[in-house]
């Protein structure tokens, strides 16, 4: 499992230690990306870092899921710098809100699975 922030920054970056932690504790090997702890004005870095993470994640095949952080504005500056047919043709499952799905689903027609999970159990 992998943690991205292809968006904003994360206010408190120990959300992503405590969700590392929780996943851990049930078995998976997580990694965090750099922009999990990164900041650059209101992004989690800038759009360079975050389209080559997010490409570099959605496309490793030792990844099964790849989950963004936060959602909200940013995702969009992305759009052009990713190959989506690349992260479609991967099939990991992306998890995510907000920017993050809207436009993964919007650029990537079948790069995505709707569902949320809530203390270890799908919904």
């Amino acid at each position: 499992m992998g943690f991205v922030a292809p968006s904003g920054f994360l206010p408190d970056p120990g959300v992503a230690d405590r969700a590392a932690s929780f996943f851990a504790e049930r078995g998976w090997k997580v990694c965090a990306g750099e922009t999990v702890f990164a900041r650059e004005l209101r992004f989690a870095g800038s759009d360079e870092l975050r389209a080559a993470e997010l490409q570099r994640f959605a496309t490793d095949r030792r990844l099964d899921v790849v989950v963004a952080a936060r959602g909200g504005y940013g995702m969009s500056r992305l759009l052009e710098r990713l190959d989506f047919a690349a992260i479609r043709d991967a099939g990991r499952i992306l998890v995510g809100y907000s920017d993050f799905i809207h436009r993964l689903r919007t650029g990537a027609a079948g790069a995505w699975r709707a569902g949320s999970v809530s203390r270890g159990r799908r919904r």
